[in-house]
């Protein structure tokens, strides 16, 4: 389990996720890795999406998968690790299971400025402010633009 950090719009390692087995008689081998509550938008850097919002990953992918978070996004996200062992002499398998989560500080992003054009004489006023408009970078109502 444990927590994690980044800012928006960057990947962090989940580094310190592992799994292992408890029993190390070597009858038993881990058969199934899966990361769940993946948001939305969001993907892991390694491993498969086998259905919306879950990921199963081999042991090698679990020791250096990242997490991208969604495009603009903010926020804490809460995801699971599991996984399965079986019992080679007998296929019995066992799960577990542990939460962590991911939190993402909000980065403002730049907005887009664009201006018209306009000509006038010498020594005259000229109004331009009504050419000049601009665009938010993220969209998602957490950013403004102040004149």
């Amino acid at each position: 389990g444990g927590s994690f950090s980044t800012e928006e719009d960057t990947a962090v390692a989940l580094s310190t996720l592992n799994v292992a087995l408890t029993d190390t008689d070597s009858s038993e081998s881990i058969t199934q890795i899966r990361i769940s509550g993946v948001p939305t938008g969001a993907s892991l850097s390694a491993g498969t999406e086998v259905a919306t919002g879950v990921w199963e990953l081999s042991a090698s992918q679990l020791a250096t998968v990242q997490f991208n978070p969604p495009a603009n996004s903010h926020g804490t996200y809460n995801m699971t690790l599991s996984a399965i062992s079986t019992e080679g002499s007998n296929s019995d398998t066992a799960s577990a299971s542990v939460g962590f989560s991911v939190t993402v500080d909000a980065q403002v992003d730049a907005a887009t400025v664009t201006g018209g054009s306009t000509s006038t004489n010498e020594d005259v006023d000229v109004l331009f402010g009504d050419q000049i408009s601009y665009t938010l970078g993220d969209t998602d109502g957490s950013e403004s633009v102040t004149h």
